[in-house]
């Protein structure tokens, strides 16, 4: 799914807040901008 994640009311901001999800290698400071949800 894409989408903007500054929207708040879109609808991948959405399902982040709902289901939760996490950013790969965010740990390394990469400040990747894909995230998984779980």
């Amino acid at each position: 799914i894409f989408g903007d994640l500054s929207n708040p009311e879109s609808k991948v901001s959405r399902l982040i807040r709902q289901r939760g999800g996490f950013q790969p290698l965010s740990e390394d400071n990469t400040e990747p901008s894909v995230y998984y949800i779980e």
